[in-house]
């Protein structure tokens, strides 16, 4: 293989470094590149766009929740992200149905 650790199958370079020049910022890139990817999975689905935008915020709103990038997380984050926002709904008071997929809790 040549000096470039992306010479391996599937290995997509141009997708995350143009013109070699260094990420600026790899995790958040490489994130979005991720949301992306999932974004347009969804839409060869042809899932609706109000569906796939309500997904990539509940995720969003998951990774502000835990600081952490999807690839460090754990199942205690989701133990935890489910406990808060039942203390949420409880606190506001709405039901633990009454919560979205979103993330959000409606009252």
């Amino acid at each position: 293989m040549g000096g470039s650790s992306w010479n391996v199958p599937g290995a997509a370079p141009s997708l995350f470094i143009v013109g070699g020049a260094p990420l600026l910022h790899p995790e958040t890139q490489v994130f979005e590149g991720m949301l992306a990817g999932w974004r347009d999975q969804q839409l060869a689905r042809n899932l609706s766009k109000d569906t796939i935008a309500d997904r990539l915020l509940a995720v969003r709103r998951f990774q502000r929740f835990t600081n952490e990038w999807p690839w460090t997380w754990r199942p205690t984050d989701v133990e935890e992200y489910t406990a808060h926002l039942l203390f949420l709904s409880t606190f506001m008071g709405a039901t633990a149905p009454g919560c979205s997929g979103t993330g959000e809790v409606r009252s």
